[in-house]
């Protein structure tokens, strides 16, 4: 049943006897509250006469839902039990009228019937809209059954949104919602607030919309009646009032104009406006010419306290406070309070050519009313004439090409521009210019050659005869690094020496991922001719194997020059030659480092691979491994038949074999056998002389006895 429809319930019982009535199982006390009539008489099959009673619900109610019942009895049986269970369908044929603010957002409320095999319909002027996706909502009940929120979202309010929205939701075929809403666009303007230097203000406000037949202006809650101005028509309107008396003692007031629309729409919309006394100082737009200093001050008088605040407009859509108050920043502020006046100046220093858009805003907020605020703008730009980009001091620069840039801004007129090398134009013109406006950048390509230079000028000119001149000195550089060795097996320092040939002034040091390495010089020094630096710290350790830097740092710029340095060798301990003179062993270590890993390490001395007992390798750690060979270079000189014996250290990596020899010359004698046990019968000794020279004579003693002088040598004895 709908809202406002009626519903009749038919009771039954016999004659002379009662009718109980209940509602949602409890008994109604009071049947006179009831719309009760008697009925028709009614005969069953049976030929018993019932008397009927007619039980009414005129005009149901949203909260007329559930379970209605009336027992007729006969004696103490029921004869009669109607029973109806029914719900209100609250949201049938529902229309609304609905006025709404041009660019406001705008959502319409629908009800879907929760109920299985529910659906919505949405109609706009009588024709469907199938592409409505609606935003769900919560869930309530109402006349017995649950409804969900759909909002039908139409976004911001337009002319062309103005018309008639319906939606319907059906359970299988029936009709359980029906909403309508007739909706309407207004606008209501008005100023957000009113400043007045004098005793009088005027706040104005414009509609346009329904129709607006009644209209009522109030000051801080309170009906105004004079100094009232109304033109228009009711539905496209402008009302105006004067405030009066307001002195310097006056604090914000609210203004509110109110209209009532007319006709089904019942609703009032209204506008608030803060009103007070107050002077402000007016800022003009300032052009500072050749300066990098510039003041700007604002200022308000008044009894109210706002917040005084200049904002950097460069990005409108997130304007940039200006709070510092240091007066070492580049932008800062300060405050001063004087009675009644506040003043803010801004403080803008070297700056450059810039146009900086500023406002200063002054924020009213009423003292009871939070949600009531007025900003007063006062917007200016700060233009300058002058140089936006300067060319640097000085320029230091390897051989290439390089690129010059200048640029000029003015306010008022465009410049023309006009390049010299050493005070004389360019013999071959290769500078490009462009525009923007009234601002102009300037390029010059220079091709630099090493160790030469020049004074290189750009100047501006424009039609108020304002003239700028920028120069700077061209020093050319050449940079060189004595690679040392770039693989290099040394136990010694490697020293690696960067050379900077030039004139000015620079900075040098060696960097290694992208640190400055400790042990390496670094100097800023005035340069005559020459300047160099030394990297020292390399051993031989590939932990420091990498990529070295040098790097120059000269006027705020910098150029490098980098070399690779590895280490990937092998080195035997020791001078690279050793004469032996005596018949014992000696001890030879090498030392392999290499970034391949390496297998192992092996000995040969004169092409002939000794024995793997002779010598004892090391692990491979921190890329590298050490062999210690033990050996008696008289007996090698024997057995592999020269004075002179080379001793090679063979690392196998899995780069291939790296090697490293040590050259040893035996100079020495040997005696042999070195211990003779002898019987009865002859024995032979042996005097190997190993030497370079022919040897002129061999001495042979028994204990301290010199027995003979031979000249040959070999001999036959006793």
């Amino acid at each position: 049943v709908a809202v406002g429809e009626e519903l009749e319930i038919v009771c039954y019982t016999q004659e002379g006897y009662d009718i109980k009535y209940y509602i949602d199982d409890k008994e109604v006390a009071d049947v006179s509250t009831l719309d009760l009539e008697d009925g028709t008489d009614y005969t069953d099959g049976e030929e018993i006469i019932f008397k009927t009673k007619l039980w009414f619900l005129t005009a149901v109610k949203e909260t007329s839902n559930g379970v209605y019942r009336c027992k007729g009895f006969y004696k103490d049986d029921i004869v009669g039990d109607t029973t109806v269970t029914f719900h209100v369908l609250v949201f049938s044929d529902m229309v609304t009228y609905r006025a709404e603010p041009f660019g406001g957002d705008v959502k319409l409320l629908c009800y879907k019937v929760v109920q299985t095999g529910s659906y919505m319909k949405y109609y706009y002027m009588g024709t469907q809209d199938e592409s409505v996706a609606p935003e769900i909502g919560k869930t309530i009940e109402k006349g017995g059954k649950q409804y969900q929120e759909h909002f039908w979202v139409l976004g911001e309010m337009t002319e062309e949104k103005q018309g008639k929205y319906k939606c319907e939701s059906f359970v299988m075929e029936q009709k359980i919602v029906s909403m309508t809403s007739d909706l309407l666009g207004y606008t209501l303007t008005a100023p957000v607030g009113v400043l007045s230097d004098t005793g009088t203000a005027t706040v104005d406000c414009i509609y346009k919309g329904p129709t607006a037949d009644t209209m009522l202006w109030y000051l801080d809650g309170v009906k105004i009646n004079s100094g009232i101005t109304t033109s228009g028509t009711s539905a496209d309107r402008q009302d105006g009032v004067t405030v009066n008396s307001l002195t310097v003692d006056s604090t914000l007031k609210i203004v509110k104009c109110e209209y009532e629309l007319s006709g089904n729409y019942d609703i009032k919309i209204s506008k608030e406006v803060l009103v007070t006394h107050a002077a402000l100082s007016k800022i003009e737009e300032v052009t500072a010419y050749f300066t990098d200093d510039v003041q700007i001050k604002c200022d308000y008088t008044g009894s109210d306290n706002p917040d005084i605040i200049w904002y950097d407009m460069t990005d409108p859509e997130k304007p940039n406070p200006i709070t510092s108050t240091d007066e070492n920043d580049n932008v800062y502020i300060e405050k001063t309070v004087d009675g009644k006046k506040q003043s803010v100046e801004l403080y803008l220093k070297d700056l450059g050519y810039k146009q900086a858009p500023l406002s200063c805003n002054i924020e009213f907020a009423h003292s009871t009313r939070s949600d009531l605020k007025y900003v007063n703008k006062q917007l200016t730009t700060m233009k300058r004439i002058g140089f936006s980009q300067e060319l640097p001091n000085n320029i230091m620069s390897l051989p290439g090409t390089i690129t010059l840039k200048c640029a000029w801004g003015s306010s008022d007129t465009p410049a023309s521009v006009e390049w010299k090398i050493d005070g004389e134009p360019p013999q071959i013109d290769t500078s490009e210019t462009k525009s923007f406006g009234y601002q102009m950048e300037s390029t010059l390509e220079v091709t630099v050659v090493e160790n030469t230079g020049g004074t290189y000028t750009c100047i501006f000119k424009d039609g108020l005869d304002n003239v700028g001149e920028t120069e700077t000195q061209l020093y050319g550089a050449s940079l060189e690094i004595d690679q040392g060795k770039e693989f290099y097996p040394t136990l010694d320092d490697n020293r690696i020496k960067c050379t900077l040939t030039t004139q000015g002034t620079a900075a040098m040091t060696w960097l290694k991922d992208q640190q400055v390495v400790e042990t390496s010089a670094s100097q800023e020094v005035e340069i005559v001719d020459t300047a160099e630096i030394v990297l020292t710290s390399l051993k031989m350790d590939p932990l420091l194997d990498g990529i070295y830097i040098c790097q120059v740092t000269a006027y705020g710029e910098t150029f490098s020059k980098e070399i690779e340095l590895a280490h990937t060798g092998v080195v035997i301990d020791g001078p690279q030659e050793i004469i032996v003179r005596s018949s014992e062993a000696i001890t030879l270590t090498c030392n392999a480092a290499s970034r391949a890993k390496i297998g192992k390490i092996r000995w040969d001395v004169n092409g002939n691979r000794l024995p793997q007992g002779k010598f004892e390798n090391s692990d491979y750690v921190d890329f590298q491994m050490s062999s210690k060979l033990i050996t008696n270079p008289v007996e090698d000189a024997i057995t592999y038949g020269g004075k002179v014996l080379d001793y090679e250290c063979v690392a196998a990596t899995a780069a291939g074999l790296v090697k490293e020899y040590k050259e040893i010359t035996v100079l020495a004698l040997e005696l042999t056998p070195v211990n003779v046990v002898a019987v009865e019968g002859t024995w032979e000794l042996t005097c190997t002389v190993i030497s370079d020279i022919k040897p002129k004579f061999v001495v042979m003693k028994k204990g301290d006895e010199e027995k003979k002088k031979w000249a040959d040598f070999m001999l036959k004895s006793e």
